[in-house]
């Protein structure tokens, strides 16, 4: 995010030094944080709609695959261009006028395109191959830290400790859902917003598989090459206690006392 932020100050510098030098008149800068690849964007659309209402004749962007990379978006912006609704769409290297709605930015646009559904599918063969090799390629559950010379998790010191520790716990068949979030909290262990777990994230917390070095990606189960934290064993008790302390308590039918 940092990374992305300093290179949208390092875009608006240029493109307002574009303006300056061409002698354009900005409207207003718009700096869309939804990703172009999925129409429905709201700033995208709602400059869209300013320049039909004729607040404005052109777009100034860093490149196209900046403005949209989905053929949704690019069909608007495109139709728009060939109706001259929108004057001239404006790099800082390439201008496009009218004349090139066609065959052109077609091209532009199928790049930007291809570009996503060759990355998406390069991203997928990434994250196969590392479970396959045994490595976690997803976000470090609690007590693990990511250890970039093993490139996989390994257990954190500390926090591996207190997971051990509350499966120990839960075990016992004594405790609940809401008990454990009390229980991580005391021991410092909080949600990014500094709150207490919620049940939900107790309950994926409790039955995550990857303590027991199981990984779970998108339905098919990877052994781990990683320490596991939790034994087997233990947690296949703690499954166990959470299916018990699930069950719907026996209510008795009718009274049999007065009142």
């Amino acid at each position: 995010e940092k990374r992305q932020v300093k290179s949208l100050d390092g875009q608006t510098r240029e493109l307002r030094d574009v303006a300056k030098r061409e002698r354009l008149t900005v409207i207003d800068v718009l700096e869309e944080s939804q990703t172009a690849k999925e129409p429905g964007r709201p700033l995208f659309n709602g400059m869209l709609d300013r320049i039909e209402r004729g607040e404005a004749n052109g777009i100034l962007c860093w490149d196209i695959d900046r403005l949209y990379r989905n053929p949704v978006d690019e069909g608007r912006v495109r139709w728009m261009l060939l109706k001259g609704i929108i004057a001239s769409v404006r790099t800082p290297t390439r201008t496009y006028v009218p004349s090139d709605a066609g065959l052109l930015m077609a091209v532009e646009g199928g790049r930007a395109t291809d570009f996503l559904i060759h990355h998406k599918r390069d991203v997928a063969r990434g994250v196969r191959d590392k479970l396959m090799a045994g490595e976690w390629p997803g976000p470090k559950p609690v007590g693990y830290i990511y250890d970039h010379r093993l490139r996989n998790i390994v257990p954190d010191p500390k926090r591996a400790k207190i997971v051990r520790t509350v499966f120990e716990e839960v075990s016992t068949g004594e405790h609940g859902l809401l008990w454990v979030s009390d229980r991580l909290a005391a021991l410092g262990v909080r949600n990014k917003s500094g709150q207490q777990w919620s049940k939900s994230q107790i309950h994926s917390f409790l039955t995550n598989r990857l303590y027991v070095g199981v990984m779970v990606w998108s339905g098919e189960t990877f052994e781990g090459k990683y320490k596991p934290i939790v034994p087997l064993e233990l947690f296949q008790k703690v499954q166990k206690a959470l299916k018990e302390r699930s069950k719907p308590r026996r209510i008795r039918e009718g009274h049999n006392f007065p009142f």
